[in-house]
């Protein structure tokens, strides 16, 4: 953590390497992947809330649901498939879903609970946010970017070529951090209305 003259306010280890951009809660809490779990620190001391761990490598970065849900992705690039883990604001597991290949893709959530995002098996997902559940799939190419919401509901993703998605959402979630660097224009905070 930076402040805006420059100089740390303060650092906090989350394993050997960190791979995946922060998003930040409602509440301040920093959340971002680790080489080895998933880390909640406290904004303002960098004291860790939490960690969760099966394992994996994280490269994926967080975004997060109305209801403060945690969607991060997960996987090895030489082991084979990855996943999409679903986490509590308190760190424990709400569900699990298992794609083709790794994910590098951030989630992006949609105002009605779906949850979009890409694999590097070359498929992108749209998840039921509640239950994990499949909702489609659509093959691409290799997919590492992340998904963007329109204000219409459309899906726009990268995967060898930029696809636009008819979602049955309406736009994206309302929530602190529905994708990656929070908002469409990437600011990394909210713009005015």
């Amino acid at each position: 953590a930076i402040k805006p003259n420059g100089t740390k306010k303060w650092a906090s280890n989350a394993g050997e390497e960190v791979g995946s951009s922060p998003a930040i809660g409602s509440d301040g809490t920093v959340y971002i992947g680790g080489s080895d779990g998933v880390y909640a620190l406290d904004g303002k001391r960098g004291t860790r809330k939490w960690k969760f761990n099966v394992g994996s490598y994280w490269e994926s970065s967080p975004a997060i649901g109305s209801d403060g849900t945690i969607y991060i992705g997960s996987g090895d690039h030489e082991i084979g498939n990855g996943k999409v883990y679903a986490l509590n604001p308190n760190g424990t597991k709400k569900w699990e879903f298992e794609v083709e290949g790794s994910v590098e893709s951030c989630a992006a959530i949609g105002n009605d609970g779906t949850v979009y995002i890409g694999s590097g098996g070359g498929k992108v997902y749209a998840l039921d946010g509640n239950k994990g559940t499949k909702k489609w799939e659509l093959k691409t190419d290799w997919v590492e970017s992340s998904p963007a919401i329109g204000s219409d509901g459309t899906v726009y993703i990268g995967g060898g070529k930029v696809y636009a998605i008819k979602s049955s959402s309406s736009g994206p979630a309302n929530s602190p951090w529905p994708m990656f660097s929070q908002n469409n224009q990437r600011t990394g905070r909210k713009m005015p209305t």
